[in-house]
């Protein structure tokens, strides 16, 4: 079983720590199907890792698998 990750994601009224395989799998989780109050840039990293923020639109998240 493939462990999953944890991501701190933060997009305009949308923020928080979610675990998912992939940034795609946990942004779509974040959002669930939401059509307002986005950003237009999504902030994000993977907790506990050290790694710096990396910034992306809504849009490319979405066809991340």
């Amino acid at each position: 079983m493939k462990r999953k990750r944890e991501f701190q994601i933060q997009c305009g009224e949308h923020s928080g720590i979610v675990r998912a395989d992939s940034i795609g799998k946990a942004w779509r989780k974040l959002t669930k199907g939401k059509t307002k109050g986005f950003a237009p840039l999504v902030r994000w990293t993977e907790c506990y890792k050290g790694l710096p923020w990396f910034y992306q639109t809504p849009q490319s998240l979405d066809k991340i698998r």
